[in-house]
């Protein structure tokens, strides 16, 4: 699985961990602008790997990444 910081600003407020499929959660977060941070050993991502805007939902935001 892959790590996923989100982030306010400079502050990680969730840290999550993906599904087998890929999919992850990070409920309970206050409506605010984020950015996620993906790593996996031997995958890069863009850094952040996507910003988001939340409230009071979000879904469907897909992170790409390169592989082995």
């Amino acid at each position: 699985s892959a790590a996923v910081a989100v982030k306010r600003g400079t502050t990680t407020v969730r840290l999550a961990y993906t599904a087998s499929n890929g999919t992850f959660s990070a409920g309970s977060l206050k409506p605010d602008a984020y950015t996620l941070t993906v790593t996996k050993s031997g995958y890069a991502f863009a850094v952040p790997a996507a910003a988001i805007t939340v409230g009071p939902s979000s879904a469907g935001n897909v992170i790409k990444a390169t592989g082995p």
